[in-house]
């Protein structure tokens, strides 16, 4: 049996996708979206469509990976304000879950968080043979998750994606104070970080151990769809000096 690696991300699609459309047929979506139109499913709840996106960053860090190895599956998993129950659907050899979400917003605090996950992980961690890795690091999301899983018991790994930490900003600013304990408390969960700071990359690999760190590590270019020129020739295109 292959072991699954399951990749979440901590929140909901963009605003595009939550375009409320009763049509029977098709999504009434924006323009961000028009790429997915296919990859959508209908419900009988507002905004009566749910969707699966292959651009999302953990969609397609699993579909590169899947690429250069057979040794795995993967499953793309996240919270989905407005669904009603989960909802998966196969995709180019990816399985994408959606979990109904539900929102606390109150000072310091911006929480999606979805309970239907974090039980479907237990059991994925009871009885299956994973590894997880988070979308994401200082996400007040990811950060419940951890705090309410069982992660302690599979291999996790975290990627860390443009949001600053609050351990490194607490001192300065208290508003990131619980958020750096919340942090304190989960990080014996965590087996892997990558960052994409190097200033992250600096305060991590030194608290933790290079060996437990990777970074600056930047999700990189498709080369498939951007092809490079030669400088002289772009920049006569683009009308640059």
């Amino acid at each position: 049996m292959k072991t699954k690696i399951i990749s979440i991300l901590g929140h909901s699609p963009g605003p595009g996708a939550y375009k409320e459309s009763k049509n029977s047929k098709n999504p009434d979506l924006g323009s961000s979206n028009i790429a997915d139109k296919e990859h959508y499913i209908r419900i009988n709840v507002k905004p009566y469509w749910v969707g699966f996106f292959k651009n999302d960053f953990h969609v397609k860090l699993a579909t590169s990976i899947s690429k250069h190895t057979d040794d795995y599956e993967f499953e793309c998993w996240r919270p989905y304000l407005g669904c009603d129950k989960i909802y998966s659907k196969k995709i180019d050899g990816i399985t994408h879950r959606v979990f109904p979400a539900k929102k606390l917003k109150v000072p310091f605090v911006n929480l999606e968080y979805s309970n239907l996950m974090i039980n479907k992980l237990n059991d994925y961690i009871d009885n299956k043979k994973i590894i997880v890795h988070l979308q994401g690091y200082h996400d007040q999301a990811l950060d419940y998750l951890l705090l309410k899983s069982k992660l302690d018991r599979v291999p996790v790994l975290a990627t860390q994606r443009g949001m600053v930490s609050p351990e490194m900003e607490y001192i300065n600013n208290l508003k990131f104070l619980g958020n750096a304990a919340f942090e304190q408390i989960n990080s014996p969960k965590i087996d892997f970080l990558f960052l994409q700071s190097k200033n992250q990359y600096d305060f991590y690999s030194k608290k933790y151990g290079e060996e437990n760190c990777r970074g600056p590590f930047m999700d990189g270019a498709n080369f498939n769809v951007i092809k490079p020129v030669d400088k002289y020739v772009a920049r006569e295109k683009l009308g640059i000096p």
